[in-house]
């Protein structure tokens, strides 16, 4: 698996999540992009907020709306528990796209209300997989 990438464009977007629930955020296009890589960065706040399992998942869309479907293989996990910090990360590929869409957003689920920035890189791979 190739994961060299050229031609990186980065869009950070940061969740004021004050309550529980899922997070949305803005969409971003993968028209002139193959690969994206998605991080979240969680802090628990210093009430002891923030607490709990975090679920952070890519969304495909055809538009520019907040309402398109899950990707399955960018689902990735993690709790905040004794530590006071958690990073998810999630890659995915043109290949795990459904064929028409081309924009992705992330979506943040807490089981508690706390902190989240979120990163997505967006990049064409500089060999393509054989």
């Amino acid at each position: 698996m190739n994961k060299i990438t050229e031609e990186i464009s980065v869009s950070v977007q940061t969740y004021p999540t004050a309550t529980t629930g899922i997070s949305g955020s803005a969409v971003v296009e993968m028209d002139k992009f193959s690969n994206a890589v998605v991080r979240a960065f969680a802090h628990k706040l210093p009430d002891q907020k923030g607490e709990g399992v975090l679920t952070l998942s890519l969304y495909e869309t055809t538009g520019t709306v907040l309402n398109g479907s899950q990707v399955a293989a960018s689902i990735v996990t993690g709790s905040i528990t004794s530590v006071s910090d958690v990073v998810l990360a999630s890659e995915i590929k043109g290949y795990d796209f459904t064929e028409g869409y081309k924009n992705i957003y992330a979506r943040v689920a807490s089981s508690t209300a706390t902190v989240v920035s979120v990163i997505i890189e967006r990049g064409k791979a500089r060999y393509n997989e054989v």
